[in-house]
């Protein structure tokens, strides 16, 4: 009796120690499941008013450099977990899916934070660049003298030099201000202007320019024979127009099975497709039953132990 119990331990130690390993994957499947599904992070940080602040922007952006590496090792153990499965593509499918939802959700709120710090620091630099103008002061256009320069700390000759410069400065910019408002009449002035319409003839066929003294003869041959130039010109501009005319209807003719052609591919595509997703529904119904199954044959064995 007892080397029968002995007999049997050692045959169900393999299959205890499989049931071991598995709660483990079960566990850390778990685990990983609850990672792609925790939305939390896009959740807290879609809401309105929520990236108010430069501090919030600067703290998402790091939270979003961890949700990243937490969303790539939970689909690394998802992997893991699938290749234990019947049907592991599908496995790897799915998951593969909900990480690539979460990865998006996570760079959307990261885009808005660098949108938060970008506009701050445009308001910033434009704040200082005000600052500077304000210290500068405006340029007075009117006033006939410069406006004095500070020098403290600068002797006599670097003063007369400063204010020789503001001096120049101040000429230029009388001399661009002049030119611009004489421009500005000038294009004023050719707007109200108003061009009369031209004259235009219709082309009327004139003879030829002959030699004077040319025998009528000769002339009158030389002018038919330009009117049947002519004549032939015509006709042959005919042809290419009704050449030009049956290549656009050519053109039509093949943008309309081109676009019949693809309105057959993406029949087919959806055909596809719906196909492909009554055969992973129909892998996932026989996967959960395998489940279901090997639980049932796993659990069977408490009544040993």
């Amino acid at each position: 009796m007892k080397t029968r119990l002995l007999i049997l331990f050692a045959a169900l130690m393999p299959l205890v120690s499989q049931a071991g390993e598995s709660s483990e994957l079960e566990l850390m499947r778990d685990k990983a499941q609850a990672v792609l599904d925790d939305h939390g992070f896009y959740e807290t940080w879609s809401k309105p008013g929520a990236l108010d602040t430069v501090d919030k922007a600067k703290r998402v952006q790091s939270e979003a450099k961890l949700e990243l590496q937490r969303v790539d090792d939970a689909f690394g153990a998802m992997k893991y977990w699938c290749n234990s499965r019947f049907f592991v593509n599908a496995c790897i499918d799915e998951a593969r899916e909900e990480q690539h939802v979460r990865k998006r959700e996570i760079r959307e709120i990261n885009l808005k934070a660098d949108e938060v710090i970008r506009t701050d620091r445009t308001v910033r630099t434009l704040k200082r660049q005000a600052e500077r103008e304000a210290q500068r002061g405006p340029v007075d256009m009117t006033s006939s003298t410069p406006k004095p320069v500070p020098h403290l700390g600068k002797t006599a000759e670097d003063v007369e030099k400063n204010n020789s410069k503001a001096e120049e400065r101040r000429l230029k910019e009388e001399a661009n201000l002049r030119a611009y408002e004489k421009k500005q009449r000038e294009a004023a002035e050719r707007a109200n202007k108003q061009p009369e319409p031209a004259r235009m003839k219709a082309r009327e066929r004139q003879a030829p320019t002959m030699p004077q003294g040319t025998p009528k003869a000769v002339v009158k041959d030389h002018v038919e024979n330009d009117e049947a130039t002519m004549d032939a010109r015509l006709a042959q501009e005919e042809v290419n127009t009704q050449a030009y005319e049956q290549k656009q209807a050519d053109a039509r003719a093949r943008m309309a099975e081109a676009e019949a052609a693809a309105a057959k591919r993406r029949t087919e595509r959806e055909a596809r497709q719906k196909s492909f997703n009554e055969t992973l529904k129909a892998r996932r119904e026989a996967q959960e039953r395998y489940e279901e199954t090997k639980g049932k044959r796993e659990s069977g064995l408490e009544r040993f132990f």
